[in-house]
């Protein structure tokens, strides 16, 4: 970006000074295999872009420098003057410090760059957008990230600046549309990172709502791609459903919204929570293999308590795509719904005073998928949820009594690997799930300290955890042998 941020025009080719945050080798490898899953699946103008990351992952997973280059040049056989491509090369070489080639790669950016025509312009753009999607790409809750992704943001922005006065001859509509919808994704991104940055104060509400906005009009263009353009169907498709979702987003978070008279006017569907299962019904109606867009659906399902429906989409989207690693979130959103539900008949059956307990058989199924989903990417809220899994898991659910003493180890050792990763330590449901955990295990003076760091890392639940230290105390007074040790605990209530 320029000085002042203001939209640059000339670029700064390549993808290696971009700091893609690549934690080790390891890392990478995991970042391949979805960049190739994303190959077989986005076709179309951001190929480049995926090809281009590719080579980079390849290049940190086993400082593999021959394939890294392989992929770069079968993508220079396509686009001769990609400049990403040429810069990625630049730099590979200068590693294996072949000079001559080094120098040839960046004799050749310099000559392209300095070109001024409509398709050196064209040329900078795609490269700009390129990069914007190398960002966006990018896994990391850390608030760092925000910066990336609002720097994603503003790459594709210039893209889009730059063919502004460019002839549709040079730059496809269809490319066009194709970056409106990695942008409006990346808005998306911008305000999931938000939701997992709240606490820092990095946000606030009315820049998620105007983020989520800009997603909306981006993805309502993207649904007037011309269906006859080969590739239209997936991004048609995947832009129906997550219009469904910023719907409920949108409904949920930004003030005074109304959904845009062009959605009204493309769904008739009415039933459910406003347009929201319609988009989701028109997606798969053009695309029924997405199993993106049957998540989404299962996910909106689960929200309205329909358990069932909500199973029925979330096994569709895993019949379709398997593989933990690219589809851990339906794992983990099915883990959730059978969650969710003995967790109801749990409440039913304390209601009406019931001895009889809701059958285990859904805990079962919900720790499957919550294994799975940790298997497919360790995070530190699945890895959180699979403790809370196992606690339930551990207890009798009208009693809480403790049944299991090996699923309630199983709960503390989750919690306390979910307390190690990413900001894990500052989450105050961590700690208040992991004292509620030692509490059962009788270990009231660990707990008292547990339910302490929940209440100081969460303002708003500090009622609750703050009962859950004074119940601590209360019991360790109580059992305490000695006056001297009951005193103590009298002093800290």
């Amino acid at each position: 970006m320029a000085h002042g941020g203001l939209l640059a025009t000339v670029p700064t080719p390549g993808f290696f000074h971009l700091d893609l945050f690549i934690k080790d080798a390891k890392d990478a490898s995991q970042r391949c295999d979805e960049i190739k899953a994303r190959l077989d699946l986005e076709k179309g103008p951001m190929e480049s872009a995926m090809s281009n990351l590719l080579s980079v992952y390849t290049f940190y997973k086993q400082r593999d420098h021959g394939d890294a280059l392989d992929f770069l040049e079968d993508l220079t056989k396509i686009d001769q003057n990609n400049l990403n491509a040429i810069a990625n090369k630049q730099f590979i070489y200068g590693q294996l410090m072949r000079t001559e080639e080094e120098t040839a790669c960046r004799d050749k950016l310099q000559e392209l760059l300095a070109e001024k025509s409509d398709k050196a312009t064209a040329r900078n753009a795609r490269c700009f957008a390129e990069q914007g999607y190398a960002l966006a790409f990018i896994r990391d809750d850390s608030k760092d990230m925000i910066s990336k992704i609002r720097q994603a943001i503003n790459l594709f922005r210039a893209a889009q600046g730059l063919v502004r006065n460019v002839g549709t001859d040079v730059v496809s509509e269809e490319e066009r549309l194709v970056w409106k919808y990695y942008l409006g994704t990346t808005y998306w991104r911008l305000d999931d990172i938000h939701i997992h940055a709240e606490h820092k104060a990095t946000s606030s509400h009315d820049d998620r709502g105007e983020g989520l906005l800009q997603s909306q009009i981006l993805l309502i263009d993207v649904t007037k791609l011309d269906p006859s353009w080969e590739h239209s169907g997936f991004y048609i498709a995947r832009a129906w459903g997550l219009l469904g979702a910023l719907e409920y987003k949108c409904r949920k978070k930004c003030v005074r919204y109304r959904t845009p008279e062009y959605l009204v006017s493309q769904i008739s569907q009415t039933q459910g929570p406003g347009l929201e299962w319609g988009c989701y019904k028109k997606a798969l109606k053009i695309n029924p293999t997405d199993n993106e867009v049957y998540r989404r659906f299962g996910q909106s399902y689960g929200r309205e308590q329909l358990y069932e429906n909500a199973r029925q989409m979330l096994h569709k989207s895993i019949d379709i795509m398997p593989e933990k690693t690219r589809n851990w979130f339906a794992y983990f959103c099915r883990s959730n719904v059978n969650l969710k539900e003995y967790d109801q008949l749990a409440r039913l059956s304390r209601s009406r005073r019931e001895l009889s307990p809701p059958d285990k058989q859904l805990l079962q199924q919900a720790k499957q998928d919550a294994i799975a989903s940790c298997e497919g990417a360790t995070t530190q809220f699945n890895t959180y949820f699979l403790g809370k899994v196992c606690h339930r898991l551990a207890i009798h659910p009208v009693t809480n009594e403790l049944e299991d003493i090996d699923e309630l180890q199983n709960a503390l050792d989750n919690f306390a690997q979910a307390l190690q990763l990413e900001d894990g330590y500052t989450d105050h449901k961590t700690h208040a799930a992991r004292a509620w955990s030692l509490e059962v295990a009788g270990e009231h003076e660990k707990a008292a300290e547990s339910y302490k760091r929940a209440v100081e890392t969460d303002e708003p639940t500090f009622c609750g955890n703050f009962l859950g230290v004074l119940k601590s105390f209360m019991a360790l007074h109580a059992s305490a042998d000695h006056h001297m040790y009951r005193e103590h605990y009298i002093a800290e209530l």
